[in-house]
């Protein structure tokens, strides 16, 4: 199996063309990891909020709103200022979301992400 990098560039065009509305929060998933990665923090955080707040592709794509809600409150515990509402968003989208694929493999990243925010700041 050949696998074909592509340049950064090449994916948010790709990701751009995308117009179906039912991939919308995917789309703002996928576009907010490629931030992330690149370190552009602003940027991964408006299309997480934009992913999390997606209901048109809820039906379609049940995984995208708790893992929007799990990668924006990543973000939001490196900076002291919002560790409080990155904890929240962990904690929504533990409890606020149900039977979606890989459900229980982000129960146990949320759970690892509590624990070392623990450790950082004993409650």
């Amino acid at each position: 199996m050949m696998v074909k990098l592509i340049s950064k560039d090449q994916s948010q065009r790709v990701l751009q063309d995308v117009d179906d509305p039912s991939h919308t929060g995917l789309k703002n998933l996928l576009l907010g990891a490629i931030h992330k990665c690149l370190g552009n923090t602003k940027d991964a955080i408006q299309s997480f909020q934009l992913a999390a707040r997606d209901e048109a592709g809820r039906q379609s794509n049940s995984y995208v709103q708790p893992y929007s809600c799990y990668e924006l409150g990543c973000i939001l515990l490196e900076s002291p200022e919002s560790v409080g509402k990155g904890r929240a968003l962990l904690l929504q989208a533990k409890e606020d979301y149900a039977g979606y694929d890989f459900e229980n493999r982000l129960h146990v990243r949320i759970h690892s992400a509590l624990a070392s925010l623990k450790e950082v700041v004993p409650q």
